[in-house]
């Protein structure tokens, strides 16, 4: 899980798109009641594409677009050794810049935001540079 301090400044640099992390009700609720299921190497990678989502949100939102309309990201976590994002009312566009961040992220180790590789360790795929290869991420 990434570290709570690039967790809340994610959350308060673009807080359109994660807007329901808390939801109580079920109606409303995301998993990212869990938080980002990844490590605190791509969050550069995440803080660039959050911002080009939330950037596209606001312009959304200031053009009267309701909110229960606007892009939210649901999900994002690591998975056979890439990120994964995963969002709701998306756009071509948007799902774009979501596929070309997941492909970046395989060349960036999860751990760190070195340059790495996918390597399975243990049966697990994951992306590391050569200083964290075996290692969790967090």
């Amino acid at each position: 899980v990434m570290h709570k301090t690039l967790t809340d400044a994610l959350y308060s640099k673009c807080p359109i798109i994660y807007r329901y992390r808390d939801a109580a009700d079920t109606e409303n609720r995301t998993l990212m009641v869990w938080g980002f299921l990844c490590g605190s190497g791509w969050f550069e990678l995440l803080i660039n594409l959050s911002d080009s989502l939330e950037k596209n949100a606001r312009l959304q939102q200031q053009a009267g677009v309701p909110d229960s309309k606007l892009p939210m990201i649901n999900q994002v976590k690591e998975k056979f050794g890439g990120l994964r994002v995963y969002m709701k009312n998306g756009s071509p566009e948007l799902h774009a810049l979501i596929e070309k961040a997941q492909l970046a992220s395989i060349s960036i180790c999860e751990c760190c935001g070195d340059e790495g590789k996918m390597v399975v360790v243990d049966g697990y795929v994951m992306t590391r540079c050569s200083n964290h290869i075996g290692h969790v991420a967090n």
